[in-house]
């Protein structure tokens, strides 16, 4: 029973870690231009979880995008 729940801990463990990892290109199909994705690409950010460790202001600072554009990134 114990080894049942570790291993369902452990699957729960891996998906989290896969959304956190998923490369940004799959923010495309959430209404995210593939312009802006360049540009966060262009700066180092490649993975979901780079743009969620970013803070607002840093996105604001990359040329090209706006508040706006980083709202909607961060929502995603």
């Amino acid at each position: 029973m114990l080894d049942q729940a570790l291993e369902r801990d452990d699957v729960e463990l891996e998906d989290e870690e896969t959304s956190f990892f998923t490369d940004i290109d799959e923010m495309q199909a959430h209404g995210i231009n593939a312009a802006d994705i360049k540009k966060l690409k262009s700066v180092g950010i490649c993975t979901i979880k780079g743009v969620q460790m970013t803070t607002r202001r840093k996105l604001c600072a990359i040329k090209g995008l706006s508040e706006a554009k980083v709202d909607k990134i961060k929502e995603v």
